[in-house]
């Protein structure tokens, strides 16, 4: 019999900027009995789809639309997924569960893929995390200068640059990056929202923001 994958009712996505107490909010819902997860972000589950892959894709962008995914690749995806999933108590999707699912995903690059997203989950609810952007910000520094965050440590000519002008070019690099990047998400976010109308958006604010990026 061929495969079919679970039917993914209303997934539950978090939008967030990393360093956001995404993590939090991600670990805390998954204890709910009937929503399934992978147990962590889905960096490698999307992007070793070459069609995906900001690697494969020459370094170019995270950012994914309407205009990627053909109809094998979205079906890999839910199928990547689907190996993946696990309830609340740890226990994987089999063949016996033939019920619809809530799946719960927490990437921080989703916030780039939100159109993306939304073809491959046309009924996705998108939950918008928000950090004290101070807060925000020191805490990627932290997380740049422990060395565990590098999310790219091949980008092309990145060390080149880092070894010519040291630490205070990294983070001032990481801290326009952040502004640019985190600008670009909520632009994209709030132009899907009113051009392709998500099927629902729940904002849950962690933090009034206390200060407004620079323009």
């Amino acid at each position: 019999m061929k495969y079919q994958p679970p039917v993914f009712d209303r997934p539950i996505i978090i939008l967030a900027s990393p360093r956001s107490g995404s993590t939090l909010l991600f670990e805390t819902l998954s204890k709910a009995k009937k929503l399934w997860t992978i147990g962590d972000e889905s960096h490698a589950v999307i992007e070793h789809i070459p069609e995906f892959s900001t690697v494969f894709n020459g370094f170019k962008s995270n950012e994914l639309t309407e205009e990627h995914g053909s109809a094998e690749n979205i079906n890999l995806l839910k199928l990547r997924f689907q190996q993946q999933l696990r309830d609340n108590k740890g226990r994987g999707y089999t063949s016996i569960n033939n019920y619809p699912i809530r799946f719960l995903e927490k990437t921080p690059k989703n916030s780039l893929r939100i159109r993306f997203l939304n073809k491959v989950f046309p009924d996705a609810l998108f939950i918008h995390l928000v950090r004290d952007p101070k807060e925000n910000i020191s805490s990627i520094i932290d997380g740049w200068n422990s060395k565990h965050f590098i999310t790219y440590p091949n980008l092309p000519k990145f060390h080149i640059y880092c070894r010519r002008t040291g630490r205070a070019f990294k983070e001032k690099v990481l801290i326009i990056l952040l502004v640019i990047n985190g600008r670009f998400a909520i632009k994209q976010y709030m132009m899907n929202y009113k051009n392709y109308r998500l099927n629902a958006v729940i904002w849950f604010i962690i933090r009034i923001f206390s200060t407004i990026l620079p323009k």
